[in-house]
């Protein structure tokens, strides 16, 4: 459906109109060039306030066309909604929405206006403010984390300059930050020791069977884990199954996907090559 005719129509000067429709409120319709038209309203039943509002709108639209910005501003929520929909199904797109509506939403929707104006300060003044937050929430934000949110905003900024709202040369930067070093917890080669020396001892010291059974199987999961590497979250999803199958013929992917792991480099981590498997492949040769 159409747009209603206008009720009233006032030409101020060429590309720039006052009207009113259905009902007492003006509206300002601006034409620069070949740009595209702005309709607005102004918000207002009174003809000279209104028409003083139009002039202004049309000054603004001149200074921006003339710095190469679009004539309408452009909202912060209209830009990521406009990002979110050209990610369509990426895998990435759930993090991205969920780190807008989080962190960027809540400062850029109320401290940046239009966002064809955004500049290093305001980055600058945004960085600030998520500092400021986790502090408030009793939060520890690491630089680590600052660098995973700000990719989210560089695709953000990345998006308005392809829409044509500001150039690259006046696309604001984000620079990344120096992250420290985090190293996990580990065991020293004396920590090993002490553990599976402890282990191996605590066997000899019992005489039950289930316990014994119990502390063997401990010393071995304790051997196994340190000499493979493996994950406490992929040691959880192994059965003694898994161990078997590759040597009756089953497919490393399908071991893969029996075990929940990502990667197949995993899985080939715990499928050990025997003297029978070797004379097989030495026939098929």
């Amino acid at each position: 459906m159409g747009r209603q005719p206008a009720k009233d129509s006032i030409v101020l000067r060429y590309g720039l109109h006052l009207f009113r429709r259905e009902t007492t409120i003006w509206q300002v319709y601006i034409k620069l060039n070949d740009e595209k038209p702005v309709r607005k309203s102004l918000k207002t039943d009174d003809q000279a306030e209104a028409t003083q509002l139009a002039w202004k709108a049309y000054t603004d639209a001149t200074e921006r066309q003339i710095k190469g910005q679009p004539l309408r501003r452009v909202t912060f929520k209209r830009l990521v909604d406009d990002y979110l929909l050209s990610m369509g199904r990426k895998p990435a797109r759930q993090y991205h929405k969920d780190t807008i509506k989080r962190h960027f939403a809540p400062y850029f929707s109320t401290h940046v206006l239009d966002f064809s104006q955004v500049s290093d300060s305001d980055i600058v003044d945004y960085m600030q403010w998520r500092r400021q937050k986790s502090v408030d929430q009793g939060r520890t934000l690491t630089d680590k984390t600052l660098n995973r949110e700000n990719i989210v905003l560089r695709q953000i900024i990345k998006h308005a300059v392809k829409r044509g709202y500001f150039s690259k040369d006046q696309a604001p930067v984000i620079e990344s930050l120096k992250e420290q070093p985090n190293r996990r917890p580990n065991f020293t080669r004396e920590d090993y020791k002490t553990l599976w020396q402890t282990a191996r001892k605590r066997i000899a010291e019992t005489a039950k069977t289930d316990l014994k059974e119990q502390r063997r199987l401990l010393y071995d999961f304790i051997i196994f884990m340190a000499n493979t590497g493996i994950r406490p979250s992929e040691a959880k999803q192994l059965r003694w199954r898994h161990g078997r199958l590759p040597h009756n013929g089953v497919s490393p992917k399908v071991i893969m996907t029996l075990a929940g792991h990502k990667h197949l480099t995993t899985t080939q981590r715990y499928i050990d090559v025997n003297d029978e498997m070797m004379r097989a492949a030495v026939n098929l040769v």
